[in-house]
């Protein structure tokens, strides 16, 4: 799946936004209280998570397609080379 840079930065805004939220309830509720350590690593994981996830999904569609690249020159190099033209060739 293509994740373009805007979505990897609209991702990052986003869960930016939740950790933060996600800190603030942590401070207001649990300020002083053990639990606060717990909401502190929600926070993160919150924040760092999607961002990492969405950026992990994006190297693998890209590897993918780095993958299929050198075959795909040498079946058009093929085809050039037995005389097929190159537009028959990408419509079929």
């Amino acid at each position: 799946m293509k994740i373009t840079r805007k979505k990897l930065k609209r991702t990052a805004i986003v869960s930016s936004i939740a950790a933060v939220s996600v800190l603030i309830f942590a401070i207001f509720f649990y300020g002083f209280s053990p639990d606060f350590d717990y909401f502190l690593i929600v926070a993160f994981t919150v924040g760092v998570g999607p961002v990492s996830l969405a950026s992990i999904i994006h190297k693998r569609w890209k590897n993918k397609i780095e993958k299929a690249v050198p075959e795909f020159l040498r079946d058009l190099a093929t085809s050039i080379r037995t005389g097929m033209p190159i537009q028959a060739w990408w419509h079929t």
